[in-house]
């Protein structure tokens, strides 16, 4: 049987120390935050020793007093301060958070009426400047199509008021040209009315019949055959079916003949006719100033033509008198 000395070595001997606790994650915390972890629970047994039976029950000696444990209830302050700080701590900052998250709210949203204010109203100015370009922009094509049309009308103008000097220079540049010629021939004009007045007042001018005359009057009884035929501008003066009573007549040019540049065109056909063309009126003779036309050439063809005009003769557009005759 185990006897021990005394009871106290008894109660030791018998002991068992509680066994080390761990701490989890929060208790770690409030340790840390200045706070107590919870208490570990007592040990049972007798008398919390642990003890559940004596050993030896037969001493019946007393049970030693308990040993000390916790004492009286207090109430923790400590502890607590530090989790009610950390909260008040998330409190205010969530506070703070709020407000500035309000504030900022109200800044955007201040911003956002200010930005749809300042919109709306450029929109306006906007919308009423596009009209004014609009209605601008219309004006501006109407005046457009206007100086258009002017330009045309102006530039039609233009080309007819050219076109009318170049005719005035054409005709100035052919009455310089042949102002002398003209003067010349007006001059002849004169001449003969004055001796035509002299012939009706009773003066003898048998001197002007020549020789050529007396001969060209013998040959009117002649006949022509029909390959002889004179055309001046395309209107037959002597031929088949105009007959010749042109013949040894001394014929003027029409006014218009006359003014017009490319004018007279003569075409004699055959090889017994001819016609002479005098710059003077009355077929007078001036300088070197009259052509023939007309091929008198026995030995060509009695069908042959010669074709004269003033791109052939310059002067031609400037004669004034004609006179058909035949061949000699």
């Amino acid at each position: 049987m185990l006897t021990h000395s005394s009871p106290e070595d008894a109660c030791i001997s018998w002991y068992k120390a509680a066994p080390k606790v761990e701490l989890s994650a929060e208790e770690r915390i409030l340790v840390s935050e200045g706070g107590t972890a919870s208490p570990t629970p007592a040990p049972g047994g007798i008398a919390g020793t642990g003890v559940t039976v004596l050993a030896d029950v037969s001493a019946h000696v007393a049970p030693p007093p308990p040993p000390a444990t916790w004492g009286g209830y207090a109430k923790k302050s400590g502890e607590s301060t530090g989790v009610i700080a950390m909260v008040d701590l998330l409190v205010k900052d969530l506070t703070k958070e709020m407000t500035e998250g309000k504030t900022m709210e109200n800044d955007s949203q201040s911003d956002y009426e200010e930005m749809m204010r300042v919109s709306a109203e450029k929109r306006v100015t906007d919308t009423q400047a596009l009209a004014d370009k609009g209605s601008a922009k219309a004006g501006l094509e109407s005046d457009l199509a206007a100086l258009n049309d002017e330009h045309a009308a102006t530039t039609s103008e233009l080309a007819a008021t050219l076109e009318y000097i170049s005719s005035l220079h054409a005709e100035c540049d052919w009455l310089l040209k042949y102002f002398d010629v003209r003067k010349e021939a007006r001059s002849g004009e004169i001449d003969s009315l004055v001796s035509a007045k002299a012939v009706l007042s009773g003066a003898d001018y048998s001197l002007l019949q020549t020789t050529r005359s007396i001969r060209n009057a013998t040959k009117l009884a002649s006949k022509l055959d029909i390959n002889q035929k004179v055309t001046i501008d395309g209107v037959e003066i002597v031929g088949p079916s105009s007959g010749d009573a042109a013949l040894n007549e001394c014929r003027s040019f029409d006014a218009n003949t006359v003014n017009d540049v490319a004018r007279p065109s003569i075409t004699v056909c055959g090889t017994g006719i001819q016609i002479k063309v005098n710059l003077l009126n009355r077929c007078k003779d001036y300088w070197t100033y009259d052509h023939t036309v007309g091929s008198c050439d026995t030995g060509a063809s009695g069908t042959s033509c010669v074709t004269s005009s003033p791109s052939t003769v310059t002067w031609l557009q400037t004669a004034q008198s004609y006179m058909i005759s035949q061949c000699p």
